[in-house]
C-alpha cells in the first residue's frame, strides 16, 4: 500500500545511507523501521497467536492434508522407521 513520507534533508541521507550499507531499497529500510517502531508501541498489547505465528504461515512444504490425514502419515512414518531399524 503506497504511503507518502515527508522527512528533513538530515533524515534523507541518514536513509540513504541506511540503504546502501544495508544494500536494500530506501523503501526496505523505511518498512523495517516502521514495523519496529510500531511493534515497540504495541509491546503493552499481547500478540494474539496468529500475529505470533503470521510470518511463518504458509512458508512450509508438506502434505497439504496433515491435519485430516494425520494418523495415516505417522503410521507410514512410524513403519519405515521400523523398517530401516529391521534391515
Amino acid at each position: 500500500m503506497p504511503t507518502s513520507v515527508r522527512v528533513d534533508d538530515t533524515t534523507e541521507a541518514l536513509l540513504e545511507r541506511a540503504a546502501q550499507v544495508s544494500g536494500k531499497t530506501k523503501s526496505a529500510v523505511i518498512r523495517a523501521a516502521l514495523q519496529q517502531f510500531c511493534i515497540k508501541v504495541v509491546a503493552g498489547k499481547p500478540l494474539t497467536p496468529y500475529e505470533a505465528i503470521q510470518d511463518h504461515l504458509g512458508c512450509f512444504q508438506g502434505p497439504t492434508d496433515l491435519a485430516k490425514a494425520s494418523k495415516e502419515y505417522l503410521r507410514k512414518r512410524f513403519r519405515d522407521t521400523k523398517n530401516r531399524h529391521s534391515d
